[in-house]
């Protein structure tokens, strides 16, 4: 699976290309030079020593390994009266459907943890920050970008809200599958405080591109095709605010004299790698299209 220890398959066949044309050209040569009178043994190893040149200069220029930053953010507030952490006020991104899928689970998960662990709120609070933020993140697959190959279908409607579907379109040998349980795991294993969190929202499987594979860290999400990378770090902004959100300024305290609210604000820096060994592969377009949406959706997800 790539991101596992080992050679890509594309970078053993060049070293093994490159290898066995330095040994032709060395084994040609003492052939030519053997029969020094024929010119046209003399031609075709200088054509070949030409072709295997021009191969090679253009290596540098054809396969070249591309980066594209970017950045989101959002801010999650606790309330450790009830407890709860949340977004504050959820407002309507251009998809209503994804607006809702965000709310259900994201409170869904606040209420999980409030009845199972109701400690966590009085723990450190900025890993449990940044845990929901990662969470809400792996449901994000689950809820809306479960298919690579995703078609989304819009529906206006004369004084109605606009409406977005989408649908999966990949065939199972079009996909490396991971499970709802199998990213519950993954979860698990990075120490997230969420990760037994299981609303009953999504697909339950995320399609990704065939031989892929992701990787859950404490504050990361990795997905690797053979062709590109997305990488989607968690980051908190060192600001924290007690004020109440939408008061002007009231900070209400618990019976202990501590503050009842606590928001901090979440950055999650993305980072999309094409490989150079298949930076001209046949399907890169298509890959490139698949990451910006992934890229455009989280953005879309978080910050509505």
């Amino acid at each position: 699976m790539p991101g596992a220890a080992g050679m890509d398959s594309v970078q053993v066949a060049l070293i093994i290309s490159i290898a066995a044309m330095v040994v032709s050209l060395v084994t040609a040569g003492v052939v030519v030079w053997a029969n020094a009178g024929s010119r046209n043994l003399a031609l075709a190893v200088g054509t070949f020593a030409a072709a295997a040149f021009l191969f090679l200069i253009q290596l540098p220029f054809e396969l070249q390994r591309s980066v594209i930053k970017d950045r989101f953010s959002t801010s999650f507030t606790i309330d450790r009266a009830k407890p709860e952490i949340r977004q504050w006020a959820y407002s309507s991104p251009p998809s209503p459907s994804m607006a809702g899928w965000r709310i259900s689970i994201e409170t869904s998960a606040s209420s999980w943890l409030a009845s199972h662990n109701p400690a966590a709120f009085s723990g450190d609070r900025e890993k449990l920050t940044a845990d929901f933020g990662l969470y809400s993140l792996v449901r994000f697959f689950l809820a809306w970008e479960f298919d690579w190959q995703l078609r989304t279908v819009t529906y206006k409607g004369s004084g109605a809200a606009m409406i977005i579907t989408a649908n999966p379109i990949s065939k199972p040998n079009e996909c490396t599958t991971l499970t709802d349980t199998e990213l519950t795991t993954l979860l698990s294993k990075a120490g997230n405080s969420f990760a037994d969190a299981q609303p009953k929202f999504g697909a339950g499987r995320v399609c990704l591109p065939p031989s892929s594979g992701l990787e859950i860290r404490e504050r990361a999400l990795i997905v690797r095709t053979p062709i590109c990378q997305i990488s989607l770090t968690v980051d908190l902004a060192g600001a924290l605010s007690h004020v109440k959100p939408e008061t002007g300024g009231q900070t209400p305290t618990l019976p202990s004299g501590g503050p009842q609210y606590e928001t901090r604000w979440v950055g999650f820096e993305v980072e999309t790698t094409y490989f150079a060994l298949r930076a001209q592969h046949r399907h890169s377009t298509k890959y490139r299209e698949w990451c910006s949406r992934v890229v455009a959706n989280a953005r879309e997800w978080f910050e509505s």
